[in-house]
C-alpha cells in the first residue's frame, strides 16, 4: 500500500494527507477551504465585461442603467391581459363533442358515444361479433346429449387423434355447429377427442377437418 504525503492547507493551515500523484496539485484540505479562499476575488479580472452588463451580482461591476432599481415602476404595471378562451378564440374547433345518442358532452375528443350509450349500442345485432342470434342453450339438452353419448359409445370413449383414454373426452363436430345446422346431430359428423386434441383441432380446423371426416366414416362402417 502506497504511503500518503502530508501537506498543509493554504486556507486553514491544517495538516491533511494526499496520495503521491496529488502532491503538486493539492493545496486545500476541503472544498470549503477552496471556496473561502476565492471570496472577494474578481475572477473576471482582465476579461471583457460586455456579457456582464446589468448583472449586479458580478464582483467588481457597477450596475448600469438597464438594472432595475428600488422604487422604479415596472413597465407592465396596471396592464390587464384578456385571455380569449372558448368560442372567441381564433383556434376554436367546436370544443368537446356530444354523444350521438343522448347528447351528453363527452370527456374524450375522439369518442362518439358516452360509456352508457356505447354499451347499449354494441349489444345484439350491433355487436361486431354478432352471428345471427345463435341459441347456445340447445347444447346440453336432450337431443344434443343423446348425440354426444352415441359418439362416445361408437369411439369406445377413446380419443381418435392420439389414441389415449383420457378422463375428459369431448364430442367434436367435424362440420361446425354454427356452419352446418343439418348435421348437428348426425353421428357421422362427430368424433371423440381428448381436451388437448380438441383444442388443437380448433387451431388448425381447415387443415385437419378432411382427415377427421374420413376417420369418422371409417369408424362408422367398421363392424362392431
Amino acid at each position: 500500500m502506497k504511503t500518503r504525503i502530508e501537506k498543509q492547507c493554504a486556507q486553514c493551515k491544517e495538516l491533511f494527507y494526499v496520495h503521491p500523484y496529488r502532491a503538486k496539485t493539492s493545496k486545500f484540505c476541503s472544498r470549503r477551504c477552496k471556496g473561502d479562499s476565492q471570496k472577494g476575488i474578481d475572477i473576471f479580472k482582465g476579461s471583457k465585461r460586455e456579457w456582464l452588463n446589468g448583472n449586479k451580482f458580478a464582483v467588481g461591476h457597477t450596475p448600469n442603467k438597464q438594472c432595475f432599481k428600488k422604487g422604479m415602476t415596472p413597465w407592465n404595471k396596471g396592464i390587464e391581459y384578456h385571455v380569449i378562451a372558448g368560442k372567441k378564440n381564433w383556434n376554436w374547433k367546436g370544443g368537446k363533442p356530444n354523444c350521438l345518442d343522448c347528447g351528453k358532452q363527452l370527456v374524450n375528443y375522439q369518442a362518439k358515444r358516452c360509456q352508457k350509450c356505447y354499451h347499449l349500442a354494441s349489444r345484439g345485432a350491433n355487436h361486431y361479433a354478432w352471428k345471427g342470434g345463435r341459441k347456445q342453450q340447445e347444447r346440453g339438452q336432450g337431443e344434443y346429449n343423446r348425440w354426444r353419448k352415441l359418439v362416445y359409445k361408437r369411439d369406445h370413449w377413446t380419443c381418435q387423434a392420439c389414441g389415449g383414454n383420457a378422463r375428459e373426452i369431448n364430442a367434436h363436430h367435424i362440420e361446425s355447429w354454427a356452419a352446418c345446422e343439418e348435421k348437428r346431430y348426425d353421428i357421422n359428423n362427430g368424433i371423440a377427442l381428448c381436451k388437448p386434441c380438441h383444442q388443437e383441432i380448433h387451431l388448425f380446423d381447415e387443415i385437419l377437418k378432411p382427415i377427421y371426416f374420413l376417420k369418422a366414416l371409417t369408424i362408422a362402417i367398421r363392424p362392431t
